[in-house]
């Protein structure tokens, strides 16, 4: 199994796809960083997982229980999924920010996504 990407690799995705949904502003860095920092961890913990045998239960001497690391990915799973909705990532919150944009918004060429990481970078620089 290959090594989770990075939050860096998850975040330089996540803003590529967003521009090229002509979605991404950059106030929403904090967000999209929380988002991957999300998604790194629910991908390492998920492979954890896999690679103990996906052990869904622990005998305690209560009982049997969820394992803890399967309550953890559940909760990973729904808040990825929340704040993909939030950043406009699924279709019903692509939807949403169509509907309060005004209607549909055009596709970015790949032209003019490098144009958009080459003027991101030259403001990066100069603070």
């Amino acid at each position: 199994m290959p090594r989770p990407k990075s939050v860096a690799t998850l975040i330089t995705e996540t803003k590529t796809a967003m521009k090229v949904l002509s979605i991404y502003r950059p106030e929403f860095d904090q967000i999209i960083t929380i988002y991957c920092q999300l998604l790194h961890q629910y991908d390492t913990l998920n492979r954890k997982y896999v690679n103990n045998g996906m052990e869904y239960e622990v005998y305690t001497k209560t009982g049997v229980k969820k394992a803890p690391i399967v309550t953890t990915l559940e909760s990973l799973r729904k808040d990825i999924a929340a704040y993909a909705v939030y950043l406009g990532l699924t279709p019903s919150g692509l939807k949403t920010i169509n509907k309060e944009s005004g209607g549909p918004i055009k596709k970015v060429s790949k032209l003019e996504m490098v144009l958009m990481d080459i003027e991101e970078g030259g403001k990066r620089q100069k603070q």
